[in-house]
């Protein structure tokens, strides 16, 4: 793989990774031009991992705001719980010298409520990727990477997210999600374990199905990627270690993939804010159609 090849590489996967489009069926097909046959899976480990770090960087604040939200709650909690057993409290480490009095029935004590109810539907809503990813990994790798049903899946995944934009009610926010809700965009998430139906995109079609917004649909979508790119990062490490080799060609892509996830995702956050998705839609069915157009006039 060339120097250039490689920044081609980590553009396709920064504008991809977060737009409705799917990234995955973007390096297939752009490796493919390329004729690089060779790409392991270390190499899609490196790419996924740069655009994790830009998705991190880019939601630090809500990120750090969830995580300081939930110790505080499981704090206050705690600290409440042992009001009713003072006697239990010169045991408990780092609460038998509290002094503070902390109560339920303060503004804080609600949004930090808020932030570990959100970190926790972030939690459920990846198992069910999680443990279809685990089930049919092997299944997925030998039979849906192929053109035609990467042509399908951008075509149904694009009839799916104009109708969830389309008639979704576009009402809730993220403090307004149920369990329910929170499931269906889990299973929602499934679909893109297909290459061609983009994570981000069946993700924003479970949020906007039950009646989220389009700005808090997409900053779900967005921080669901992030634990599902780690756990997959972390699952695929050992391969990683076995079969990476240092490369300026592998550097540049990991590099490029990042800076342009960051750009891309601060582009598409601010556009979703002030119109539909319907360009995503008819891209998404334009692009399978041309590709099943040239797949069955190989064939």
């Amino acid at each position: 793989m060339t120097l250039w090849e490689g920044f081609l590489l980590g553009l396709v996967q920064g504008v991809t990774e977060v737009l409705p489009i799917s990234s995955t069926a973007h390096l297939i097909l752009a490796q493919r031009l390329l004729g690089l046959n060779d790409i392991t899976i270390s190499f899609d480990v490196m790419m996924n991992f740069g655009s994790l770090i830009a998705i991190l960087i880019y939601f630090r604040d809500i990120w750090l705001d969830l995580i300081v939200g939930t110790l505080n709650y499981i704090k206050i909690t705690i600290n409440v719980w042992l009001k009713k057993y003072p006697q239990l409290k010169k045991y408990v480490p780092r609460f038998r010298s509290m002094e503070t009095e902390y109560s339920r029935n303060t503004s804080f004590y609600q949004a930090s409520k808020q932030s570990a109810q959100t970190f926790l539907f972030l939690g459920i809503a990846t198992l069910p990727a999680l443990m279809a990813g685990y089930l049919l990994k092997d299944w997925i790798e030998n039979n849906a990477r192929t053109p035609f049903v990467i042509a399908i899946a951008l075509i149904i995944g694009g009839i799916l997210l104009g109708i969830a934009d389309r008639w979704g009610k576009k009402h809730k926010s993220l403090s307004e999600l149920s369990p329910i809700n929170v499931i269906i965009i889990g299973f929602s998430q499934v679909l893109s374990l297909i290459p061609g139906f983009s994570r981000t995109g069946s993700t924003m079609i479970g949020g906007l199905s039950v009646g989220l917004n389009r700005k808090d649909s997409a900053a779900f979508a967005f921080l669901l990627g992030a634990p599902i790119i780690t756990i997959a990062t972390i699952a695929l490490l050992p391969e990683f270690i076995a079969e990476y080799s240092y490369s300026h060609a592998n550097a540049l892509a990991f590099i490029t993939s990042g800076i342009v996830t960051y750009i891309t995702l601060h582009i598409l956050y601010r556009m979703v804010q002030k119109q539909s998705f319907n360009v995503f839609v008819v891209y998404r069915i334009v692009l399978g159609i041309i590709l099943l157009a040239l797949y069955t006039s190989i064939l």
